[in-house]
């Protein structure tokens, strides 16, 4: 899930974003994803949630500018696991601004990886669980 200039990889690497996202909540199926367990090694992270939530914490979780993508991707793919339509209502926003503020999220953490795996190995720091980010709605 290398990114570079070309339009093709970029669009790979989101798609790569969008599939450990979407198996954020399932510890199981997100472990069974071949690219999730290289890119923990690759990070030197213990397992794959950890990997996710490293991954979203440190691209979005402490920047107030990126508090509705951090949010958009909280309430999709962690605790809550809503719908988008069902987040953008909790957001108030329309959906056609939500998906703006969501696909500018996931290209966020496609950057951030990018630069994690230029400083691998211990690119990331392992996020302990109870120094998660959790939001309440």
């Amino acid at each position: 899930m290398r990114v570079t200039d070309s339009g093709c990889n970029a669009r790979r690497a989101e798609r790569d974003i969008a599939t450990l996202l979407k198996n954020a909540r399932d510890p199981k199926a997100l472990c069974a994803l071949p690219f999730a367990r290289s890119l923990c090694e690759e990070l030197a992270l213990p397992d794959a949630a950890t990997m996710v939530h490293a991954l979203v914490n440190g691209a979005l979780g402490d920047d107030p500018k990126r508090a509705h993508m951090y949010e958009a991707i909280r309430l999709c793919h962690f605790r809550e696991g809503q719908t988008k339509a069902r987040a953008a209502r909790s957001m108030h926003l329309s959906m056609r601004h939500f998906y703006r503020v969501y696909t500018v999220a996931v290209k966020a953490l496609v950057d951030h990886l990018e630069r994690a795996r230029a400083r691998a190995p211990l690119a990331m720091d392992p996020v302990p669980t109870e120094h998660i980010r959790h939001t309440q709605s």
